[in-house]
């Protein structure tokens, strides 16, 4: 089983009232194959997508966000789907 790991990192976001980050897979035949949909896919497209990090709270505004966020995902080789989370 393949494991991927990594941060994201979220900067200059504005004020808000939640964030919700989500990492998304598309399979691809090689690793040396351009993104898929030119690195901009459709929603419809989306099937593997795993929540990283949610906070929501719509009675408070906030302007200091966590600034990364850890994760970890799993998959077998040439799968459409994969086991995703925070670290």
């Amino acid at each position: 089983m393949a494991k991927l790991e990594g941060t994201l990192a979220v900067t200059g976001l504005p004020p808000h009232r939640g964030l919700i980050v989500s990492l998304c897979f598309f399979r691809v035949g090689l690793s040396t194959d351009p993104a898929p949909y030119g690195g901009d896919p459709p929603a419809a497209a989306v099937t593997d997508c795993h929540e990283v990090f949610s906070q929501v709270d719509l009675n408070a505004e906030s302007s200091q966000p966590p600034t990364s966020f850890p994760w970890r995902s799993s998959a077998r080789p040439g799968s459409t789907s994969s086991r995703c989370g925070s670290s």
